[in-house]
């Protein structure tokens, strides 16, 4: 598995080093465990058909960015800094498309910290969504109340009940 890793690295750690240098081994985690389902299986080798799967009908570059954009999302929500939190969520309102479901996740989980200050960052970001946003963001939190992770459920009910 180790040498498997490597190769990605090798091929796909410098696109992520030149924007987000902290997180290569994160987008490289996040590769590995979509390739393999490590819950269940550990292969040494991964087969094509996984391989060409995972990477069918992308272009590979921005694939691979988008993952580095969101392990900065979510490296930023999981650090409870209120700084890094606020700068997150004014970038998110920039764009009029719903983040990844993992950084939905991710930024319910903030609501459901016990810092009332973060929480208020989050809950200007989803009152100020509106239209299509708003019913995307009610759909996707709706999916996340079915999340294995407790916190992940308790924090979809608290976006719902921002969202109204």
């Amino acid at each position: 598995m180790e040498s498997l890793r490597r190769q990605i690295r090798s091929h796909f750690g410098s696109m992520v080093e030149i924007r987000y240098p902290d997180l290569v081994n994160n987008v490289i985690d996040t590769v590995m465990s979509l390739l393999t389902d490590k819950n269940t299986w550990e292969p040494e080798y991964i087969s094509i058909f996984q391989f060409v799967n995972l990477f069918r009908g992308k272009h590979v570059t921005s694939f691979v960015e988008n993952l580095a954009h969101e392990a900065l999302i979510m490296s930023h929500l999981s650090s409870r800094q209120i700084n890094l939190v606020k700068e997150v969520m004014n970038r998110l309102s920039q764009v009029p498309v719903v983040p990844p479901l993992e950084s939905l996740r991710y930024i319910s989980l903030v609501l459901v910290c016990p810092d009332r200050n973060l929480q208020s960052i989050i809950e200007a970001y989803l009152l100020s969504a509106s239209g299509q946003l708003r019913d995307d963001l009610i759909t996707c939190y709706i999916c996340l109340l079915e999340h294995e992770n407790e916190q992940s459920r308790k924090g979809a009910c608290r976006a719902l009940g921002t969202l109204g």
